[in-house]
């Protein structure tokens, strides 16, 4: 396995809500690793959501590298 990859596990929780004159949905998204959560209620913000969260990992995993080749 490369030194600067990792993995994100994400648990995604989507509802429905349903009206005579709409529908929307919403949801809680948790990054295991860290504990971090997110309620939702568009694709947008869920998505920049785990951009993030695996920029983050990586970002963390990247610099335990670099201190262990020291």
């Amino acid at each position: 396995m490369d030194d600067t990859q990792s993995v994100s596990t994400f648990i995604v929780r989507i509802r429905h809500e349903f009206s005579l004159n709409d529908m929307r949905w919403y949801g809680r998204i948790e990054h295991l690793q860290s504990g971090r959560y997110l309620i939702f209620q568009d694709a947008e913000k869920l998505i920049d959501f785990i951009n993030a969260s695996s920029s983050s990992a990586l970002t963390t995993i990247r610099r335990q590298v670099n201190e262990d080749k020291t």
